[in-house]
């Protein structure tokens, strides 16, 4: 955070601070209640490289210039294996993301509950990304390592956003919960 703070302030010219104002102005996010939102240009920079940064991606400077934020991906679907340690996640491989480098999916999972638990409301842990690639894109199912360690029987909550290689960051979405086999 402190990186992107300091590149607000001394790296960005003033054209790239006013694209992302101009991006904050116009388009909404989901704050933790769910109520539709509109941030700073400061705070949508920060929104976005932090997930970009994390999934070790390169940070975007300039705003976007699409205001909107990415679509989601109604189908995505996810398979934990305890024996692997591992999430397969089926995704849509016809979406925007795929075909460009810079764009990705990021997984985050929930610490695995009982099964009995019908409501998870969080933490959350960053799994693992699929990066788009503008050559060979993705292919569906992905595997990624799970962060925690899983047992047979456990739920698990998983949720995910896209970023776009412009910078834009999805709100996040969830598929439904998935029990480890």
């Amino acid at each position: 955070m402190a990186q992107l703070v300091q590149a607000w302030k001394d790296t960005l010219t003033e054209t790239q601070r006013y694209q992302w104002n101009v991006y904050a102005s116009n388009v909404q996010v989901k704050n933790r209640l769910g109520e539709d939102i509109y941030l700073s240009g400061f705070n949508q920079f920060c929104r976005s490289n932090l997930s970009i940064l994390n999934a070790g991606l390169t940070q975007v400077d300039g705003g976007p210039g699409i205001l909107s934020l990415p679509n989601t991906d109604i189908s995505l679907a996810t398979a934990y294996a305890a024996g692997a340690q591992q999430v397969s996640v089926t995704f849509d491989d016809t979406l925007d993301w795929l075909d460009e480098a810079g764009g990705a999916m990021l997984i985050y999972v929930g610490q695995p509950v009982s099964e009995s638990k019908s409501f998870f409301a969080g933490p959350y842990r960053y799994a693992g990304s699929i990066e788009g690639d503008d050559t060979t894109p993705p292919t569906t199912p992905a595997v990624i390592s799970t962060p925690f360690v899983v047992q047979a029987g456990q739920k698990l909550w998983t949720r995910a956003r896209i970023v776009r290689a412009d910078g834009r960051l999805s709100n996040f979405f969830q598929p439904s919960t998935a029990v480890c086999a």
